[in-house]
């Protein structure tokens, strides 16, 4: 099988790579997802409903390390449509400091042409934001909103902060509404319904794999579904094509193409990486994997949002059918050298059960609430690595960096001070968080912290951009992996700083960029 281009992974970024590229005349594009492709009328219930995460469903079952070793389960969407089809739909721009101004290319100028050329902003069309693009975004109504979601509104202006209507203009400070990726009817609007579905014709499907075939007057896109990529194939520095499994037989099947292009995502996109020989040569050796070009920076920098949730259970049932996130705050930390470092986040409902059994069952509660501090420009790093099976190994050290747990020390004390004190204490019946004396100390407050911490699901930067003489680089400004040629990098794993805001609409636009830079 011979193609003009391999594109590895159909999440955010994939789709739209998928999507443009194939509409190039006189291509023929495979879009290899190890997750199934859903017809537009087959697509399961929890992944259709954007008004709450589909934590659990379609899952890669990845599960990082922690601090003091514990467990932390990272959702991650396996499915034609990746995360942005079980994600929470919040569809925030980055500020324009994310994007540093010395890597040519990547200039908050071209990002920002990006994002309009993704976005149709039904609330603020035109001018800053675009009224064009295939993703649209919307705001949750005044009359809408929720009693908690009222309350820390209110609870925001007690604090001192404005109230915001439109998150999405640069540096904005304050409370307000938050911009979702939703159809009116809280339909989730996902990356593959954006960028594929209007140019679906299902042609055919094997007993091997399923294939889709979407194609137009320009190029062909061929996506093979449940197919996992396990390596790309490369002959004497060359990139000739990819390796990937079929999970309904366990066939390993090579594809050739021109040009490769790993849109796996922060985590897949190293592993794709490290397993084909292309990493840090001791972790590799240490893997058992042939050493084909030492690239230190593959599967380092791990960069991601962590979040300490306040759960509690509302005065009232949450309602169904409402948008789990319709309000949050962004604000700058005490004494931060970094704007919007941090976010109060509302989530209007949580499956207990599968989040804090022990809660759950104490409270005799399906649903709870919960005010999150969310650190949005964290100091430490992480890694990506693989062990001797081939399996992913994903590090959080979230115990790091000092100032990381500064910053969620006053995230904390502010998200308890609104639950007890503020407009909000009026909604809140229980409430598990720390206790009075917890507060109080610093240090029983970091550990507090350190047992109840989370990824904030935005992984990033483990294949980052840099210019060539950078070591840590994976690749170069025009996402060209180092070492090899017609391998090239195109998703969250080549950002080489951390986004303060939540990623999906970001990792769009990257790939949008990226389609003006690809051969």
């Amino acid at each position: 099988m011979r193609y003009s281009h391999i594109v590895v992974g159909a999440g955010s970024a994939g789709c739209v790579l998928a999507g443009g590229l194939s509409s190039r005349p006189g291509t023929d594009v495979l879009l290899i997802e190890a997750g199934p492709d859903y017809p537009a009328d087959g697509l399961p219930p929890e992944l259709a409903d954007g008004t709450t995460p589909a934590i659990g469903s379609h899952d890669w079952g990845v599960v990082g390390r922690g601090p003091r070793g514990r467990r932390m389960p990272i959702p991650r969407g396996r499915v034609v449509g990746g995360t942005s089809r079980i994600n929470s739909c919040i569809a925030l721009w980055p500020e324009p400091g994310d994007f540093p101004g010395n890597l040519p290319g990547w200039e908050w100028k071209r990002i920002a042409d990006c994002l309009r050329e993704v976005e149709h902003d039904t609330d603020f069309p035109g001018g800053d934001h675009g009224d064009r693009g295939p993703v649209r975004i919307r705001r949750p109504r005044e009359r809408t909103l929720t009693g908690p979601a009222r309350a820390l509104l209110a609870g925001v202006a007690d604090l001192g902060w404005p109230v915001v209507a439109d998150h999405n203009q640069p540096y904005t400070t304050g409370g307000g509404v938050a911009p979702l990726n939703l159809t009116p009817d809280g339909g989730r609007l996902s990356a593959a319904e954006a960028y594929l579905t209007e140019r679906t014709e299902r042609t055919e499907r094997t007993e091997r794999t399923e294939r889709t075939e979407r194609a137009d007057r320009a190029g062909r896109l061929t996506i093979a579904a449940g197919a996992r990529a396990e390596r790309v194939l490369i002959d004497r520095g060359r990139v000739v094509g990819v390796a990937y499994r079929e999970a309904a037989t366990g066939r390993v099947v090579e594809a050739e193409a021109g040009t490769v292009v790993l849109s796996a995502g922060a985590f897949g996109t190293p592993v794709v990486l490290l397993r084909s020989g292309l990493g840090p040569r001791d972790e590799l050796r240490a893997a058992g994997v042939e050493v084909v070009v030492d690239l230190p920076g593959v599967g380092r920098n791990l960069s991601d949002h962590s979040q300490v949730p306040l759960v509690f259970r509302a005065a009232q049932t949450p309602r169904a059918g409402v948008p789990c996130v319709q309000v949050l705050a962004r604000y700058t930390a005490e004494a931060s050298d970094t704007g919007n470092d941090m976010q109060l986040c509302l989530i209007g409902h949580v499956a207990l059960a599968g989040y804090l059994p022990e809660v759950a069952r104490l409270w005799s509660a399906e649903l709870a609430s919960s005010l999150t501090s969310n650190l949005m420009a964290p100091r430490v790093r992480g890694t990506v690595r693989i062990d001797r099976a081939r399996r992913i190994r994903v590090d959080y050290r979230y115990a790091d960096h000092p100032e990381d747990l500064r910053r969620h020390r006053e995230g904390v004390r502010l998200a308890d001070r609104c639950l007890r004190t503020g407009a909000l204490a009026a909604h809140v019946r229980d409430r598990h968080g720390p206790d009075d004396r917890t507060l109080a100390l610093d240090d029983a407050l970091d550990d507090w912290i350190l047992d109840n911490v989370q990824p904030g699901h935005h992984p990033m930067g483990t294949a980052r951009l840099g210019r060539p003489g950078d070591p840590g680089a994976v690749v170069t400004p025009d996402l060209a992996v180092r070492g090899v040629t017609n391998l090239y990098v195109a998703d969250a794993s080549v950002l080489p700083g951390t986004l303060r805001a939540n990623t999906n609409l970001t990792v769009m636009a990257v790939a949008r960029n990226a389609l003006r830079l690809l051969p």
